[in-house]
Parts: C-alpha cells; structure tokens; sequence
C-alpha cells in the first residue's frame, strides 16, 4: 500500500485529525466519540485501580490530544493502533506512578507519642476533635453501607495496597476488587455530598 492510498482509504478520519490538530472543538468531540470503545476496553483491561470510568475517559481525552498532535499520516500507520498503543502506555504509567507512591520505607514512618499528638493538635495540623469526629462518623456510615468485600478492598487500598495485592489478601479476582473498590468509592463521594 501507498501513502495515497492509505489517505484515501482513511479520508474521513485524517480530516477528523487535521481539525483536531488545529484546534477544532467538533472534530476533536467526534474522533473521541469514535475511539471511545477503544477506552473503554483499554479501561477494563487494564484495570486501572483506582480510577473511576470517568477520570479514565479524561486521560484517554488528554492522550488522544498529546497523539493528535505527534500523529502523522505519512507513516502510514492506522491512527487507531497509535492511539491504542499510546493509552496502554499511559495506563502503565498510571499505575506505575501509584505503585511507586504507595511505597513508604517502613524505617521513615513511626508512631508519634502523646506529646507529640498534643504540639500537633496545639499548632492546629492534627485536627478540630468536632471534625475528627465526624470524618470517624461518615467512615463508620460508609462501611456500613459497603458489603463485606467492598469494606475490606477499600480499608487495604487507604492503606497503600496495589489491586493486586488487595486482591489476594481477600482472596477474589482483580476484576472483582477493582468492581468493588469503585462501588465503594461511589459510596464515599456520595457520602461526601
């Protein structure tokens, strides 16, 4: 195949990048609503942890806006499989980035004692007891909405847990832990409001 007839056969979506690279508010909405299959397996593939569909979809926005303007048709690559390939990479720097902030050498991380506790709450860093209170209270409320699974995924993952390993500690499939970690994220931003 030749270059003209690759533009040939991918007309349409060449014109959708070429409006999407000058900044064309309708082609850039029409080529993500084209790929937003692609996202939504790449999202279910992948398993991003901690990342609800929608923030997801907002990095699959913003990929797809750093590949349009790196794209080019002269390479006579299916825009399709640049795109996918660049969202497997960003999940795996997604989750990379969260692993690596999830691990805290236990040798720089202590209890403080009462004294401490005290100079803490003096300076006002620790927290009005009302507010600590009640940030306790919307805790204890939302695990008892959560079902058993959702309560233990979702205690492991404010712990610092990668899904993986939260799900062998419960002993369920990653899909499952990641399924049930959104519905208690749900619960909580509902909780919130």
């Amino acid at each position: 195949m030749n270059l003209r007839s690759f533009i040939e056969e991918n007309q349409d979506e060449l014109t959708l990048i070429s409006g999407a690279k000058f900044g064309d508010r309708q082609c850039i909405k029409e080529l993500f609503e084209r790929y937003e299959p692609l996202v939504k397996k790449q999202w279910h593939n992948n398993k991003i942890c901690t990342y609800d569909y929608d923030d997801w979809r907002q990095e699959a926005w913003i990929t797809m806006m750093r590949v349009v303007s790196q794209y080019h048709a002269d390479t006579m690559v299916r825009f399709c499989w640049f795109y996918k390939r660049a969202l497997i990479n960003r999940a795996r720097d997604l989750y990379r980035s969260q692993s690596a902030s999830k691990r805290i050498p236990s040798e720089i991380t202590s209890s403080i004692s009462e004294a401490e506790e005290q100079y803490l709450y003096e300076r006002g860093t620790y927290g009005e007891p009302g507010k600590v209170v009640m940030v306790r209270e919307r805790f204890h409320q939302l695990l008892a909405s959560c079902s058993q699974l959702e309560a233990e995924v979702f205690i492991l993952w404010i712990h610092g847990y990668a899904i993986n390993e939260i799900a062998v500690k419960v002993e369920c499939q990653p899909n499952q832990a990641t399924a049930a970690l959104a519905r208690a994220r749900k619960k909580a931003r509902d909780l919130a409001e």
